[in-house]
C-alpha cells in the first residue's frame, strides 16, 4: 500500500503526503492525515491543526485523530 510506503520513508516523504491534500476524493485526502500523524513533525503538526476545522467532518475527524495519535507519542 502507498500509505505503508510513504510511512516508512517518514520525514522526508512529508511533502510528496501533503501534496494528496489537493486530491478531490475524500478518502485520498483522509490518507495523508494518518500519514503525517506517523510523521511527527512540526509542520505535520501544523498541518493537523489546520485540517481539524475542514468542513468535511470525516476529513477533520481524520485530522482530530492523527493529531491525537501523535500527541500521545511525544
Amino acid at each position: 500500500m502507498a500509505g505503508n510506503a510513504l510511512n516508512s520513508i517518514g520525514p522526508a516523504a512529508e511533502d510528496a503526503v501533503i501534496q494528496l491534500f489537493k486530491e478531490k476524493n475524500v478518502e485520498t485526502r483522509r490518507l495523508p492525515c494518518s500519514i503525517l500523524g506517523q510523521i511527527e513533525t512540526q509542520k505535520s503538526l501544523d498541518w493537523l491543526k489546520c485540517l481539524m476545522l475542514d468542513p468535511e467532518q470525516s476529513f477533520s475527524q481524520s485530522a482530530t485523530e492523527a493529531l491525537r495519535t501523535m500527541l500521545a507519542r511525544l
